[in-house]
């Protein structure tokens, strides 16, 4: 028969104490972690040659998709654009102007929840400054995860 040892009623509390202490530590540290994840993103810190236009963005891809994809697929980008609308279902992304005003194809944004309430103040024409995620082209060059600078 296997005996356990009494744990004196001093030793349970300090393990308690140090449960306590190392959950306090997972708490903090997912607290300052998802702070750093809503810090807004400095476009000093992004490369000029990710700094690009929605029209200059979208005639890119139009004209190569292939060197395209190589050179802004899966990159952070910094991009300004004059809003064409704003699609009011689901997650709202915002459409660009991308060429001339009959353009079918656009550059789409999927803004971060956190700016979505302000996506909704946008009004057409107006000129945007906002970072993303490039993710290619379907029918509209996609940008994920963007998150605005400026609007003009």
């Amino acid at each position: 028969m296997i005996r356990f040892r009494k744990i004196p009623l001093w030793g349970w509390s300090a393990i308690a104490g140090g449960i306590s202490i190392v959950l306090c530590i997972g708490v903090l540290s997912l607290v300052l972690s998802v702070k750093k994840s809503h810090r807004r993103l400095d476009p000093r810190m992004v490369p000029l040659e990710q700094h690009v236009t929605a029209q200059d963005l979208y005639a890119a891809f139009r004209n190569d998709a292939k060197e395209a994809n190589a050179r802004y697929g899966n990159k952070l980008l910094i991009v300004t654009g004059r809003i064409d609308y704003i699609d009011l279902s689901g997650d709202y992304p915002v459409y660009l102007i991308s060429g001339d005003q009959f353009e079918l194809r656009k550059v789409k944004c999927l803004f971060k929840p956190e700016d979505r309430e302000r996506v909704l103040e946008f009004k057409r024409g107006e000129l945007i400054h906002f970072s993303g995620i490039c993710k290619g082209m379907d029918v509209n060059v996609n940008l994920v995860d963007c998150q605005l600078i400026d609007v003009k």
